[in-house]
């Protein structure tokens, strides 16, 4: 695949990645770095489902998805919240954070409302872009823009029907 990526790039042809997520992080890392588009087939969004039909888990699926989207969209990182049975959406998966922000993100899950962009995007169901947190007055959670130094965010919901279970957000310092 990556002879044929070089080969289109030499010709001046874009190359698309359609692909299930099952990568581990160094050919992942090779491979989509040849890649200008992708498209990750996320399928369900429970590691039971994964097992049980594939034999594989879910999570290196997320962190292919926020690896690639991170990439793709030039962002500094990338996150994908999860809704839980209590009704917040919780960290799955983070791509180019440090420690200590993965930490504070794992223990700080987010709930449905206009606070956070998470939140946000999750309550109105529809992709939220801010051009800069700390103009906007509706963001409320400005401990997470001070530990993840990001200023321009884009969230992406997660839809099954018309119920957000999950969000995607990226972010730019």
């Amino acid at each position: 695949a990556l002879d044929v990526a070089d080969a289109c790039h030499a010709a001046g042809v874009k190359t698309v990645a359609v692909t299930a997520g099952y990568l581990h992080d160094a050919p992942r890392r090779e491979f989509f770095a040849k890649m200008d588009a992708a498209n990750v087939d996320l399928k369900a969004f429970t590691d039971d489902f994964y097992v049980k039909l594939t034999g594989a888990h879910l999570q290196p699926v997320l962190d292919t998805i926020v690896a690639t989207a991170a990439r793709l969209c030039h962002a500094d990182w990338t996150i994908i919240w999860k809704l839980e049975s209590d009704g917040r959406y919780h960290s799955a998966a983070i791509s180019e954070a440090d420690e200590a922000f993965l930490q504070y993100m794992a223990e700080n899950p987010v709930a449905p409302g206009r606070g956070t962009i998470a939140g946000r995007t999750a309550l109105e169901g529809t992709t939220v872009h801010v051009p800069d947190l700390l103009e906007d007055p509706e963001f409320t959670w400005p401990e997470v823009q001070v530990k993840g130094r990001q200023r321009t965010v884009l969230g992406v919901p997660l839809l099954r029907g018309d119920a957000a279970i999950g969000v995607i957000v990226l972010a730019r310092n």
